[in-house]
Protein backbone atom coordinates (compact mmCIF):
# COMPACT_ATOMS: atom_id res chain seq x y z
CA UNK A 1 0.00 0.00 0.00
CA UNK A 2 1.29 3.86 -0.71
CA UNK A 3 0.07 6.39 1.38
CA UNK A 4 0.53 9.99 -0.52
CA UNK A 5 0.61 13.37 0.99
CA UNK A 6 3.71 13.36 2.60
CA UNK A 7 2.14 13.65 6.24
CA UNK A 8 0.33 11.41 9.04
CA UNK A 9 -3.23 10.03 8.25
CA UNK A 10 -5.36 10.66 10.58
CA UNK A 11 -6.91 8.14 13.08
CA UNK A 12 -9.70 6.08 11.23
CA UNK A 13 -12.11 6.76 14.45
CA UNK A 14 -11.46 9.88 13.99
CA UNK A 15 -12.36 9.69 10.22
CA UNK A 16 -15.40 8.30 11.25
CA UNK A 17 -16.71 10.87 13.96
CA UNK A 18 -15.87 13.48 10.77
CA UNK A 19 -18.31 10.94 8.43
CA UNK A 20 -21.22 11.49 11.49
CA UNK A 21 -20.44 15.28 11.81
CA UNK A 22 -21.17 15.79 7.94
CA UNK A 23 -19.76 15.23 4.52
CA UNK A 24 -15.95 16.28 4.27
CA UNK A 25 -14.92 19.12 2.15
CA UNK A 26 -12.56 16.92 0.46
CA UNK A 27 -13.64 13.44 -0.91
CA UNK A 28 -10.58 11.10 0.29
CA UNK A 29 -10.41 7.57 -1.80
CA UNK A 30 -8.51 4.76 -2.00
CA UNK A 31 -7.71 2.99 -5.24
CA UNK A 32 -7.48 -0.33 -5.71
CA UNK A 33 -6.31 -2.20 -8.52
CA UNK A 34 -3.84 -4.55 -10.04
CA UNK A 35 -2.93 -2.97 -12.97
CA UNK A 36 -0.26 -0.50 -12.67
CA UNK A 37 -0.91 1.24 -15.41
CA UNK A 38 -4.40 1.84 -14.70
CA UNK A 39 -4.26 2.59 -11.41
CA UNK A 40 -1.35 5.27 -11.96
CA UNK A 41 -4.06 6.59 -14.58
CA UNK A 42 -6.81 6.80 -12.06
CA UNK A 43 -4.40 8.54 -9.52
CA UNK A 44 -3.26 11.62 -11.48
CA UNK A 45 -7.01 12.36 -13.01
CA UNK A 46 -7.99 12.05 -9.12
CA UNK A 47 -4.85 13.90 -8.07
CA UNK A 48 -5.22 16.40 -10.42
CA UNK A 49 -9.42 17.22 -9.54
CA UNK A 50 -10.44 19.75 -6.82
CA UNK A 51 -11.83 18.30 -4.18
CA UNK A 52 -10.75 14.54 -3.80
CA UNK A 53 -7.25 13.66 -2.10
CA UNK A 54 -6.19 9.90 -2.95
CA UNK A 55 -5.09 8.79 0.23
CA UNK A 56 -3.62 5.27 -0.84
CA UNK A 57 -3.30 2.66 -3.12
CA UNK A 58 -3.39 -1.02 -3.05
CA UNK A 59 -3.15 -3.98 -5.37
CA UNK A 60 -4.81 -6.82 -3.83
CA UNK A 61 -7.85 -7.63 -1.80
CA UNK A 62 -6.18 -8.38 1.67
CA UNK A 63 -4.42 -5.20 1.16
CA UNK A 64 -7.45 -2.71 0.49
CA UNK A 65 -9.47 -4.38 3.54
CA UNK A 66 -6.59 -3.38 5.46
CA UNK A 67 -5.66 0.01 3.77
CA UNK A 68 -9.74 0.74 4.28
CA UNK A 69 -9.58 0.10 7.59
CA UNK A 70 -6.40 2.22 8.40
CA UNK A 71 -7.39 4.99 6.26
CA UNK A 72 -11.53 5.21 6.42
CA UNK A 73 -11.24 6.48 3.17
CA UNK A 74 -14.66 8.32 2.04
CA UNK A 75 -14.86 6.38 -1.55
CA UNK A 76 -12.75 2.84 -2.38
CA UNK A 77 -12.53 2.80 -5.88
CA UNK A 78 -12.12 -1.38 -6.42
CA UNK A 79 -11.01 -3.70 -9.63
CA UNK A 80 -13.58 -6.23 -9.52
CA UNK A 81 -10.87 -9.38 -10.18
CA UNK A 82 -8.21 -9.18 -8.18
CA UNK A 83 -5.05 -11.68 -7.94
CA UNK A 84 -6.38 -13.03 -4.46
CA UNK A 85 -9.85 -12.50 -5.01
CA UNK A 86 -12.92 -10.75 -6.46
CA UNK A 87 -13.45 -7.34 -5.80
CA UNK A 88 -16.90 -7.48 -4.29
CA UNK A 89 -16.09 -10.11 -1.56
CA UNK A 90 -13.46 -7.59 -0.67
CA UNK A 91 -16.33 -4.47 -0.72
CA UNK A 92 -18.54 -6.53 2.17
CA UNK A 93 -15.60 -6.97 4.26
CA UNK A 94 -14.62 -3.05 3.57
CA UNK A 95 -17.86 -2.01 4.37
CA UNK A 96 -18.19 -4.08 7.47
CA UNK A 97 -14.80 -2.79 9.18
CA UNK A 98 -15.31 0.73 7.58
CA UNK A 99 -19.50 1.49 7.33
CA UNK A 100 -18.49 5.13 6.66
CA UNK A 101 -16.61 4.39 3.08
CA UNK A 102 -18.38 3.68 0.19
CA UNK A 103 -17.20 1.41 -2.61
CA UNK A 104 -17.61 1.71 -6.41
CA UNK A 105 -16.59 -1.90 -8.34
CA UNK A 106 -14.43 -0.65 -11.58
CA UNK A 107 -14.85 -4.16 -14.20
CA UNK A 108 -13.48 -4.81 -17.77
CA UNK A 109 -17.09 -6.47 -18.48
CA UNK A 110 -20.45 -6.93 -16.30
CA UNK A 111 -22.83 -9.27 -16.29
CA UNK A 112 -26.14 -8.89 -14.57
CA UNK A 113 -25.23 -11.41 -11.61
CA UNK A 114 -22.20 -9.44 -10.94
CA UNK A 115 -24.09 -6.11 -10.49
CA UNK A 116 -26.80 -7.43 -8.39
CA UNK A 117 -23.53 -9.34 -6.06
CA UNK A 118 -22.18 -5.83 -5.66
CA UNK A 119 -25.63 -4.58 -4.58
CA UNK A 120 -25.52 -7.27 -2.17
CA UNK A 121 -22.17 -6.53 -0.59
CA UNK A 122 -23.41 -3.34 0.01
CA UNK A 123 -21.57 -1.05 -2.79
CA UNK A 124 -22.68 1.56 -4.20
CA UNK A 125 -21.59 1.85 -7.51
CA UNK A 126 -20.84 -0.95 -10.38
CA UNK A 127 -19.14 1.11 -13.15
CA UNK A 128 -17.32 0.06 -16.65
CA UNK A 129 -13.64 0.80 -16.88
CA UNK A 130 -14.16 2.20 -20.32
CA UNK A 131 -16.26 5.31 -18.32
CA UNK A 132 -14.98 8.88 -19.49
CA UNK A 133 -12.37 10.28 -16.97
CA UNK A 134 -14.91 13.43 -16.26
CA UNK A 135 -17.86 10.83 -15.88
CA UNK A 136 -15.98 9.37 -13.51
CA UNK A 137 -14.94 12.17 -11.40
CA UNK A 138 -18.79 13.03 -11.24
CA UNK A 139 -19.82 9.65 -10.35
CA UNK A 140 -17.16 9.44 -7.49
CA UNK A 141 -18.65 12.49 -5.74
CA UNK A 142 -21.85 11.31 -6.43
CA UNK A 143 -21.55 8.36 -4.54
CA UNK A 144 -19.45 10.56 -1.93
CA UNK A 145 -22.46 12.77 -1.19
CA UNK A 146 -24.72 9.41 -0.50
CA UNK A 147 -25.86 8.23 -4.52
CA UNK A 148 -25.35 5.26 -6.63
CA UNK A 149 -24.15 4.24 -9.86
CA UNK A 150 -25.00 1.17 -11.19
CA UNK A 151 -24.66 1.70 -14.81
CA UNK A 152 -24.30 -2.21 -16.03
CA UNK A 153 -27.51 -3.00 -14.16
CA UNK A 154 -29.15 0.71 -14.51
CA UNK A 155 -32.24 1.32 -12.26
CA UNK A 156 -33.57 -0.89 -10.67
CA UNK A 157 -36.49 -1.16 -8.14
CA UNK A 158 -36.44 -2.30 -4.71
CA UNK A 159 -38.13 -2.36 -1.49
CA UNK A 160 -41.06 0.08 -0.91
CA UNK A 161 -40.82 1.51 -4.74
CA UNK A 162 -42.49 -1.77 -5.78
CA UNK A 163 -45.99 -1.53 -5.48
CA UNK A 164 -49.06 -4.28 -6.98
CA UNK A 165 -51.87 -3.73 -8.79
CA UNK A 166 -54.44 -6.54 -9.55
CA UNK A 167 -56.44 -7.60 -12.70
CA UNK A 168 -59.76 -8.83 -12.04
CA UNK A 169 -60.35 -13.10 -13.18
CA UNK A 170 -64.30 -13.43 -14.05
CA UNK A 171 -66.55 -16.59 -13.98
CA UNK A 172 -68.10 -15.73 -17.35
CA UNK A 173 -70.68 -18.01 -16.83
CA UNK A 174 -71.66 -17.03 -13.61
CA UNK A 175 -70.66 -13.34 -14.27
CA UNK A 176 -68.99 -13.13 -10.81
CA UNK A 177 -65.24 -12.08 -9.52
CA UNK A 178 -62.90 -14.99 -9.41
CA UNK A 179 -60.00 -13.71 -8.43
CA UNK A 180 -57.17 -11.43 -9.35
CA UNK A 181 -53.51 -11.50 -11.11
CA UNK A 182 -50.52 -9.84 -9.24
CA UNK A 183 -48.91 -7.46 -11.35
CA UNK A 184 -45.79 -5.39 -10.38
CA UNK A 185 -45.25 -1.65 -10.74
CA UNK A 186 -42.81 0.36 -10.20
CA UNK A 187 -42.95 3.78 -7.81
CA UNK A 188 -40.47 5.67 -9.91
CA UNK A 189 -39.64 8.71 -8.08
CA UNK A 190 -39.10 10.76 -10.98
CA UNK A 191 -40.81 9.20 -14.08
CA UNK A 192 -43.98 7.93 -11.85
CA UNK A 193 -45.53 4.48 -11.90
CA UNK A 194 -43.70 2.23 -14.78
CA UNK A 195 -45.62 -1.07 -16.09
CA UNK A 196 -43.13 -4.42 -15.80
CA UNK A 197 -42.12 -4.10 -19.88
CA UNK A 198 -40.16 -0.56 -18.15
CA UNK A 199 -38.04 -2.33 -16.19
CA UNK A 200 -38.49 -6.05 -15.82
CA UNK A 201 -35.78 -6.97 -18.06
CA UNK A 202 -32.93 -5.03 -16.34
CA UNK A 203 -33.53 -8.26 -12.99
CA UNK A 204 -35.20 -11.05 -14.93
CA UNK A 205 -31.85 -12.86 -15.72
CA UNK A 206 -30.56 -11.96 -12.28
CA UNK A 207 -31.36 -13.43 -8.60
CA UNK A 208 -33.25 -9.80 -8.01
CA UNK A 209 -36.05 -11.65 -9.72
CA UNK A 210 -36.64 -13.82 -6.94
CA UNK A 211 -36.66 -11.12 -4.62
CA UNK A 212 -39.46 -8.94 -6.93
CA UNK A 213 -41.54 -12.67 -7.01
CA UNK A 214 -41.44 -12.73 -3.12
CA UNK A 215 -42.03 -9.23 -2.51
CA UNK A 216 -45.49 -9.66 -5.09
CA UNK A 217 -46.68 -12.53 -3.33
CA UNK A 218 -46.13 -10.94 0.14
CA UNK A 219 -47.94 -7.51 -0.59
CA UNK A 220 -50.99 -9.08 -2.18
CA UNK A 221 -51.20 -11.37 0.11
CA UNK A 222 -51.49 -8.90 3.17
CA UNK A 223 -54.24 -7.17 0.77
CA UNK A 224 -56.19 -10.49 -0.12
CA UNK A 225 -56.54 -10.91 3.96
CA UNK A 226 -57.74 -7.27 4.47
CA UNK A 227 -60.48 -7.97 1.18
CA UNK A 228 -61.76 -11.49 2.85
CA UNK A 229 -63.82 -9.84 5.09
CA UNK A 230 -65.58 -7.47 2.78
CA UNK A 231 -65.69 -10.32 -0.04
CA UNK A 232 -69.38 -11.16 -0.80
CA UNK A 233 -69.35 -15.06 -1.69
CA UNK A 234 -66.55 -17.46 -2.36
CA UNK A 235 -62.83 -15.94 -1.08
CA UNK A 236 -60.90 -14.92 -3.97
CA UNK A 237 -58.02 -16.30 -5.70
CA UNK A 238 -54.68 -14.83 -6.30
CA UNK A 239 -52.53 -15.48 -8.64
CA UNK A 240 -48.77 -14.75 -8.89
CA UNK A 241 -46.20 -15.22 -11.44
CA UNK A 242 -43.17 -17.01 -10.10
CA UNK A 243 -39.69 -16.63 -11.99
CA UNK A 244 -37.23 -19.27 -12.86
CA UNK A 245 -34.71 -17.83 -10.40
CA UNK A 246 -37.22 -19.01 -7.71
CA UNK A 247 -38.35 -22.01 -8.77
CA UNK A 248 -34.74 -22.96 -9.44
CA UNK A 249 -33.76 -21.87 -5.85
CA UNK A 250 -32.81 -24.76 -3.71
CA UNK A 251 -34.34 -22.75 -0.46
CA UNK A 252 -37.78 -22.18 -3.21
CA UNK A 253 -40.67 -23.86 -1.02
CA UNK A 254 -38.80 -22.51 2.25
CA UNK A 255 -39.23 -19.10 0.95
CA UNK A 256 -42.88 -19.47 -0.36
CA UNK A 257 -43.77 -20.95 2.45
CA UNK A 258 -42.40 -18.03 4.60
CA UNK A 259 -44.36 -15.60 2.88
CA UNK A 260 -47.77 -17.28 2.90
CA UNK A 261 -47.93 -19.25 6.51
CA UNK A 262 -49.83 -17.96 8.91
CA UNK A 263 -51.67 -16.16 6.42
CA UNK A 264 -54.50 -19.13 5.99
CA UNK A 265 -54.26 -18.08 2.51
CA UNK A 266 -53.03 -21.37 0.96
CA UNK A 267 -56.26 -22.94 -0.23
CA UNK A 268 -56.46 -19.17 -2.10
CA UNK A 269 -53.14 -18.75 -3.99
CA UNK A 270 -52.43 -19.94 -7.88
CA UNK A 271 -48.79 -20.14 -8.36
CA UNK A 272 -48.45 -18.89 -11.89
CA UNK A 273 -45.60 -21.07 -13.89
CA UNK A 274 -44.58 -20.60 -18.19
CA UNK A 275 -42.57 -22.42 -20.46
CA UNK A 276 -39.90 -19.58 -20.20
CA UNK A 277 -39.93 -19.92 -16.74
CA UNK A 278 -39.79 -24.03 -16.65
CA UNK A 279 -36.84 -24.63 -18.68
CA UNK A 280 -36.07 -27.95 -17.68
CA UNK A 281 -38.48 -29.74 -15.73
CA UNK A 282 -36.39 -31.74 -12.91
CA UNK A 283 -37.88 -33.89 -10.60
CA UNK A 284 -36.59 -31.96 -7.85
CA UNK A 285 -39.01 -29.17 -8.99
CA UNK A 286 -42.01 -31.43 -9.41
CA UNK A 287 -41.89 -32.40 -6.47
CA UNK A 288 -41.22 -29.09 -4.46
CA UNK A 289 -44.56 -27.78 -6.19
CA UNK A 290 -46.08 -31.10 -5.17
CA UNK A 291 -45.08 -30.26 -1.80
CA UNK A 292 -46.85 -26.11 -1.94
CA UNK A 293 -49.74 -28.03 -3.59
CA UNK A 294 -49.98 -30.28 -0.09
CA UNK A 295 -50.13 -27.12 1.34
CA UNK A 296 -53.06 -25.91 -0.49
CA UNK A 297 -51.51 -24.18 -3.10
CA UNK A 298 -52.53 -24.51 -6.66
CA UNK A 299 -50.50 -24.14 -10.06
CA UNK A 300 -51.29 -22.69 -13.28
CA UNK A 301 -49.58 -22.76 -16.91
CA UNK A 302 -49.71 -19.57 -17.95
CA UNK A 303 -49.38 -18.42 -21.77
CA UNK A 304 -50.63 -21.84 -22.64
CA UNK A 305 -50.21 -22.84 -26.31
CA UNK A 306 -47.50 -20.30 -27.05
CA UNK A 307 -44.63 -23.01 -26.47
CA UNK A 308 -43.21 -26.10 -28.23
CA UNK A 309 -43.22 -27.85 -24.62
CA UNK A 310 -46.91 -27.33 -23.29
CA UNK A 311 -48.19 -30.80 -23.76
CA UNK A 312 -44.88 -32.11 -22.19
CA UNK A 313 -45.70 -29.77 -19.07
CA UNK A 314 -48.77 -30.36 -18.65
CA UNK A 315 -48.39 -34.44 -18.36
CA UNK A 316 -45.19 -34.15 -16.20
CA UNK A 317 -46.56 -31.09 -13.62
CA UNK A 318 -49.37 -30.70 -11.50
CA UNK A 319 -51.38 -28.18 -12.52
CA UNK A 320 -54.78 -27.11 -11.45
CA UNK A 321 -55.11 -24.09 -13.87
CA UNK A 322 -54.47 -23.36 -17.45
CA UNK A 323 -54.61 -19.96 -18.91
CA UNK A 324 -55.03 -19.58 -22.21
CA UNK A 325 -52.44 -17.34 -23.85
CA UNK A 326 -53.88 -14.09 -25.51
CA UNK A 327 -53.01 -14.67 -28.95
CA UNK A 328 -55.28 -17.65 -29.19
CA UNK A 329 -58.06 -15.33 -27.88
CA UNK A 330 -57.01 -11.93 -30.10
CA UNK A 331 -58.30 -13.78 -33.50
CA UNK A 332 -62.03 -15.07 -31.73
CA UNK A 333 -64.64 -15.33 -33.19
CA UNK A 334 -63.68 -14.45 -36.80
CA UNK A 335 -60.85 -17.09 -37.39
CA UNK A 336 -62.24 -20.96 -37.37
CA UNK A 337 -58.29 -21.59 -36.54
CA UNK A 338 -58.44 -19.69 -33.13
CA UNK A 339 -62.09 -21.22 -32.67
CA UNK A 340 -60.37 -24.71 -32.93
CA UNK A 341 -57.53 -24.17 -30.85
CA UNK A 342 -59.42 -21.78 -28.12
CA UNK A 343 -62.31 -24.87 -27.60
CA UNK A 344 -59.52 -27.85 -27.81
CA UNK A 345 -57.64 -25.96 -24.86
CA UNK A 346 -60.44 -25.42 -23.24
CA UNK A 347 -61.37 -29.05 -23.05
CA UNK A 348 -58.32 -30.16 -22.75
CA UNK A 349 -57.73 -28.51 -19.72
CA UNK A 350 -61.00 -30.03 -18.32
CA UNK A 351 -60.00 -33.45 -19.43
CA UNK A 352 -57.13 -33.34 -16.87
CA UNK A 353 -59.54 -31.25 -14.51
CA UNK A 354 -58.04 -27.84 -14.76
CA UNK A 355 -59.50 -25.11 -14.73
CA UNK A 356 -59.17 -22.48 -17.99
CA UNK A 357 -58.99 -19.05 -18.08
CA UNK A 358 -58.94 -17.22 -21.42
CA UNK A 359 -56.62 -13.77 -21.01
CA UNK A 360 -56.65 -11.15 -23.16
CA UNK A 361 -60.32 -10.30 -23.61
CA UNK A 362 -60.53 -6.92 -24.97
CA UNK A 363 -63.98 -7.08 -27.24
CA UNK A 364 -67.69 -7.87 -26.41
CA UNK A 365 -67.79 -10.63 -29.20
CA UNK A 366 -64.63 -12.45 -27.75
CA UNK A 367 -66.25 -12.32 -23.91
CA UNK A 368 -69.56 -13.67 -25.72
CA UNK A 369 -67.62 -16.66 -27.42
CA UNK A 370 -65.86 -17.73 -24.66
CA UNK A 371 -68.80 -17.31 -22.54
CA UNK A 372 -70.86 -20.21 -24.85
CA UNK A 373 -67.80 -22.17 -24.61
CA UNK A 374 -68.99 -22.81 -21.18
CA UNK A 375 -66.77 -23.61 -17.52
CA UNK A 376 -64.67 -20.87 -18.57
CA UNK A 377 -62.95 -17.58 -16.62
CA UNK A 378 -61.48 -15.20 -18.28
CA UNK A 379 -59.32 -11.77 -17.97
CA UNK A 380 -58.94 -8.51 -20.31
CA UNK A 381 -59.26 -4.89 -20.51
CA UNK A 382 -63.10 -5.53 -21.69
CA UNK A 383 -63.54 -6.32 -18.35
CA UNK A 384 -61.54 -4.83 -16.04
CA UNK A 385 -58.04 -3.19 -16.46
CA UNK A 386 -55.63 -3.64 -13.52
CA UNK A 387 -56.17 -1.39 -10.81
CA UNK A 388 -54.49 -0.56 -7.58
CA UNK A 389 -55.48 -2.02 -3.92
CA UNK A 390 -58.01 0.56 -3.18
CA UNK A 391 -60.00 0.34 -6.36
CA UNK A 392 -59.86 -2.99 -5.83
CA UNK A 393 -61.43 -3.10 -2.58
CA UNK A 394 -63.72 -0.26 -3.47
CA UNK A 395 -65.04 -3.44 -6.28
CA UNK A 396 -65.57 -6.14 -4.11
CA UNK A 397 -67.62 -3.74 -1.52
CA UNK A 398 -69.72 -3.05 -4.37
CA UNK A 399 -70.34 -6.48 -5.14
CA UNK A 400 -68.76 -6.02 -8.87
CA UNK A 401 -69.83 -7.24 -12.03
CA UNK A 402 -67.90 -6.88 -15.06
CA UNK A 403 -68.65 -4.22 -17.37
CA UNK A 404 -69.09 -6.13 -20.29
Amino acid sequence: MTVHGGRDEPDPERRRAEHAAGPAACVRVLVVDDHEILAQGIERLLRDSPGVEVVGTAATARAAVAAAAELAPDVVLMDYHLPDGDGVRAAAQIRSDSPTSKVIILSGSASATAVLAARRAGCAGYLDKSIAAGELLATLLHVARGGEAFEALGEVPTGDALVVHYQPIVDLDRAQLWGVEALVRWAHPGRGLLGPSEFLDRVEGTELIADVDLTVLAVACAELTRLHPITRGPPLTLCVNLSSWLISAPDFVERVRAVVQGTGLEASIVLEITERTMIDITPAVVAELAVLRSDGMRVALDDFGTGHSNLDYLSRLPVDVVKIDKTFVDDLPDSARARVLAQSIATLASDVGATAIAEGIEDERQLEYLRDLGSMLGQGYHLWRPMPAVALESLVARGPSPDG
